[in-house]
């Protein structure tokens, strides 16, 4: 994927990342992309609402500077297609 194609307007980031937190949380701490995608757009409380796609762009930013910056807070894997993230709470 060409990082270019996934820019985005970089407002929201701090509200996705804290409400990608709480629902790896509320969600036995572990998730896949689509399922992720899916819960925050509708935890998402900006007014107006963004696209889905919008979601799922941050997401793929949020997450790819996670895998970049080798957070130890968050693990992201592929065991088959789907990305799977998994939040490692004895961090």
């Amino acid at each position: 994927i060409n990082n270019d194609e996934w820019q985005i307007e970089e407002k929201g980031k701090d509200e996705l990342k804290d409400k990608a937190k709480e629902t790896l949380k509320n969600n036995n701490g572990e998730m896949y992309f689509g399922e992720l995608t899916q819960k925050l757009h509708s935890v998402i409380i900006n007014d107006p609402k963004p696209f889905r796609k919008e979601v799922k762009i941050l997401l793929h930013n949020l997450l790819y500077y996670t895998e970049k910056l080798e957070m130890d807070e968050i693990t992201i894997d592929r065991p088959n297609y789907s990305q799977r993230i998994r939040l490692n709470l004895k961090v």
